[in-house]
Order: structure tokens, then sequence, then C-alpha cells
């Protein structure tokens, strides 16, 4: 069998490694991304109960 390559099995080489690590910064940007959004939602469904809740305050006072 004809050696094609002489590096050991267990030695990657530094472009893959390179390559790996731009994809968990990647996904590690990605996911801060996603819990921004998550976070942005919540605080607008908090929003929108304290208006609801005014709301139906404002009502009852009047009636």
């Amino acid at each position: 069998m004809p050696v094609t390559s002489l590096r050991k099995p267990c030695v990657r080489p530094s472009e893959v490694a390179k390559i790996k690590i731009k994809i968990k910064i990647k996904i590690k940007i990605k996911i801060k991304i996603k819990i921004k959004i998550k976070i942005k939602i919540k605080i607008k469904i908090k929003i929108k109960i304290k208006i609801n809740s005014r709301g139906i305050e404002c009502l009852n006072k009047i009636l």
C-alpha cells in the first residue's frame, strides 16, 4: 500500500483546526442572537401585559 501522507493520523492540520474554530464562533454568534431575540420578545410581552392591565383598570374606574 502506498503511503499518501506522512502525518500522524491523530494530528490534524492547522487548516482544519482554523475551519473548526470559525464554525464554532459562528454557532456561538447565532446562539447569542437567538437569546437576544427571546429577551426582546419577553420584554414586549411584559409591556403589553402592563398596558392591558392598566387599560382594564381605567375601564373599571369609568364604569
